[in-house]
């Protein structure tokens, strides 16, 4: 898949060519970082509308039972891919089990596109599409947006869970309550 840019009328661009820079770029912020991880960080590319990309990247997991974090900004806004998205992050995540809690999954999502009511078409969509792969979705708005612009943290985990301690989960991996 090609990384694209939205215009404030919700207009896609694509950026050729640029898939490589951005995981070039992905992979020296690991490198920099890896020293102060508790495990091992791998870049690999994911291009979610391919299930069989989303399963290849799923096996490359911790013991191939899925992530605890899935991380997601700028990727909410194109409606014909909110199925496959949902999907991918819902196979991805690593699934509770009665010893340890389940994964979740952080999207960032800038407000760019409304209906006449002022409601954000492509996040409720994407949500939509969240709920239809059982996945559980809880909204928060984000404090640091450009100015006139609104923003939300969408935290995905599967049905059923969290446990009583997501709460505090979600705020230490983002200072957000």
């Amino acid at each position: 898949a090609q990384p694209v840019s939205y215009s404030a009328d919700g207009l896609m661009d694509v950026l050729p060519g640029s898939t490589n820079v951005l995981l070039e770029l992905l992979q020296g912020n690991v490198d920099d970082n890896q020293r102060s991880a508790a495990h091992p960080m791998r870049v690999m590319p994911l291009d979610w509308m391919d299930p069989t990309a989303v399963i290849h990247v799923a096996e490359a997991s911790p013991n191939g039972r899925g992530f605890e974090l899935v991380l997601g900004s700028d990727i909410s806004y194109e409606h014909a891919s909110h199925g496959a998205l949902a999907a991918a992050i819902e196979r991805l995540l690593r699934r509770p089990t009665s010893e340890r809690e389940g994964g979740l999954a952080l999207i960032a999502h800038e407000t760019r596109l409304t209906d006449g009511h002022g409601t954000d078409i492509q996040l409720e969509s994407f949500v939509r599409a969240a709920e239809s792969c059982r996945l559980q979705v809880e909204r928060a708005t984000l404090p640091r947006v450009p100015e006139g612009s609104t923003g939300t943290l969408l935290t995905l985990s599967h049905a059923g869970w969290p446990g009583p301690d997501r709460t505090p989960r979600v705020h230490a991996l983002t200072g957000i309550k």
